[in-house]
């Protein structure tokens, strides 16, 4: 590789990481919220759909515990398979549905449960999580059917995780 392009090639990887700090800068966008006896707690309440929660999963290297929202649209889990076998040690749902998600993860996560208020996953996610790992807010689907907004559902999350310091 001639000097030319490794410049080029360290100017474009400089440019990302810049751009992916701004980017995790966002309220509610991998957002990091408190750290909790070595538990990193990230509120992903904008990831409304599989493949914005696919990105967060990839983004995360330490292992993650799950919390996803159960609502009544057909989720495509098959876009996150692979990144919850590989560093989802656990995932919990939580809505008002939870048959179809549940026949969809629990065959491919080492743990599944489901819950039907936030505040119930969070603290079960509280209790699974040891150091080192993520709590990873990343519901994959929409908020109407308990929230106004994603940023409604969001900040009910950081609310949850205050509570638990």
């Amino acid at each position: 590789m001639n000097k030319t392009s490794t410049s080029l090639k360290n100017k474009l990887v400089e440019a990302r990481k810049q751009s992916l700090s701004v980017f995790s800068d966002i309220a509610h966008r991998l957002e990091s919220v408190v750290e909790i006896n070595g538990v990193e707690y990230i509120n992903d309440s904008k990831s409304s759909d599989m493949e914005s929660t696919l990105f967060s999963l990839e983004s995360i290297r330490q292992p993650i515990v799950w919390i996803v929202g159960a609502n009544d649209t057909k989720d495509n889990i098959d876009l996150v398979e692979k990144m919850v076998k590989l560093k989802v040690k656990s995932v919990i749902s939580f809505g008002n549905f939870s048959n179809e998600l549940s026949q969809k993860l629990s065959p491919i996560s080492d743990s599944y449960t489901h819950f039907i208020t936030l505040e119930s996953a969070v603290k079960k996610a509280a209790e699974l999580a040891l150091n080192g790992d993520v709590v990873l807010f990343s519901p994959a689907n929409s908020s109407y059917d308990m929230y106004d907004s994603y940023r409604e559902r969001g900040n009910h999350f950081k609310q949850i995780v205050s509570s638990l310091s």
